[in-house]
Order: C-alpha cells, then structure tokens, then sequence
C-alpha cells in the first residue's frame, strides 16, 4: 500500500545558534604565566576559552589533533621552553597549510634580536617582552584577541 501526500507548505524552524567563542592556545611552561595571561583574555573578552600546553611538543601534538573545526583562532608560545622553544615550533608549523592562516605570536623574558628575528623569520606576527604590569599585559590581550577578529 502506497499512500501520496502532497504538501504545498514549507517549515522553517528556526534554533538559536551557540555562539562560536574565541579560542586560545597558549603554550608555557609557567603556570603562573598561564594563569595571568588567561585573565587577561578573560578581561577583555569573557567568552575567550584558552587551552594550554607546557612545552613546544605538546604545542605540536596539540596542533596536530585539532580538526578544521576547532583550530585556535590565535597561538601564543612562549620561547623558553622545554622540548622545543616557540621559534622550533614556529618553524615546524610555518610550512603547514593548516595553520598558515592562525595568528602566531611568541613573548618572552628576552628581548634578544636574535630571538626577534628568528620567531618573525618562522611566522610570528609579533613578539612580546613579557609584560611588567597589569595594562600592558591588557594591551597585549587585545592585539592577540584583535587578531581572532581579521
């Protein structure tokens, strides 16, 4: 038995989409560095989420899981790290089209040329002396989160 319906209407069901939040890879081997940096995100944006690693190699198999779907919108790397610095990373990822179009930025506890040269050199947009205050490490936030934005 066949039975044929014909409907002339059309449906449109409308659900509420969940916002699609900023998401934030940060990887240092300070938790305390972590820990602030993750309020400043918060402080400028509250629906930042940031993960983080400990060390370039965790960076990189961090990186490496994620699926086009949930890629940071920004990475932030420490230089010093164990394993491998954030230039080493940077240089690993910088050939990788996956992440050619994520934001890339190192900060550091030196503001060794060298250093400079090299993370700008492998893909950073910008590199951060670490900051010494409240406001500039605010301002730093921003240009990271700003970036998610272009």
């Amino acid at each position: 038995m066949t039975i044929e319906i014909n409907c002339n209407f059309t449906v449109i069901i409308y659900t509420p989409l969940e916002p699609k939040h900023k998401l934030i890879l940060i990887a240092d081997d300070d938790r305390d560095d972590q820990e602030l940096l993750e309020e400043a995100f918060h402080d400028v944006d509250s629906g930042v989420k940031a993960d983080k690693v400990w060390n370039g190699k965790e960076a990189l198999d961090y990186l490496e899981k994620c699926t086009t779907g949930n890629m940071p919108c920004a990475i932030l790397l420490d230089y010093s790290m164990p394993l491998m610095n954030g230039a080493q990373v940077l240089a690993v990822i910088c050939n990788d089209s996956r992440f050619q179009s994520i934001p890339k930025f190192v900060w550091s506890t030196s503001d060794s040329k060298i250093h400079i040269r090299e993370c700008m050199g492998n893909g950073a947009i910008n590199y951060f002396v670490k900051p010494d205050s409240p406001g500039k490490l605010r301002d730093l936030a921003k240009e990271i989160l700003a970036s998610c934005d272009n």
